[in-house]
């Protein structure tokens, strides 16, 4: 094969390395989509009560893989405390990823005996994934999204967490409840 032939190969073969890694990246929506998703006490709550006052959504999995990054956000970002009137604090957990039976049970457990109707964070279940997929968030992933109060996406955050992060969210948040 002449020289241009496998630059041509190595050419495509690196294109088509970087289309699939593409394939990868979030793509969170610009508006938080409309639902109607259950607390872990069984009380039905749609995007609209979501968005009243804006809102720090965290989309992710309710399993061992994704619970020390969702405590340590909701620790990081809850340090200074939230205003009672400003922006909520919600997760928003896609049950769809969880395939045994036996796990998914024992979450539901754990969140409800950890939720606390009235006060952040907001549980809500996501049983099928399909807030989490029109809100553009891949699987296996957690993403931490800022909704204002028109439920315009003002923010989002992937990876894993960190102070700096927590501190820029925490500001963020301030802003958005002014």
């Amino acid at each position: 094969m002449a020289k241009s032939g496998i630059a041509a190969v190595v050419l495509c073969v690196c294109l088509c390395g970087l289309a699939a890694r593409g394939v990868d990246v979030n793509h969170v929506a610009k508006a938080l989509p409309e639902f109607k998703l259950k607390d872990p006490a069984g009380a039905e709550h749609a995007q609209g009560e979501v968005q009243e006052r804006g809102a720090l959504v965290i989309v992710t999995i309710p399993n061992v893989k994704h619970s020390v990054p969702q405590d340590q956000w909701a620790r990081w970002v809850t340090k200074k405390g939230w205003k009672k009137d400003g922006p909520r604090l919600v997760f928003i957990e896609d049950l769809s990823q969880i395939e045994s039976a036996k796990v998914k049970e024992t979450a539901l457990a754990k969140l409800k005996d950890r939720f606390e109707p009235g006060k952040n964070p907001l549980l809500l279940l996501d049983p099928a994934g399909e807030v989490r997929k029109a809100f553009g968030v891949n699987v296996d992933e957690t993403v931490v999204v800022l909704v204002n109060k028109k439920g315009a996406v003002v923010k989002s955050w992937e990876g894993e967490p960190s102070i700096e992060a927590a501190k820029e969210i925490v500001e963020a948040v301030d802003k958005l409840g002014n």
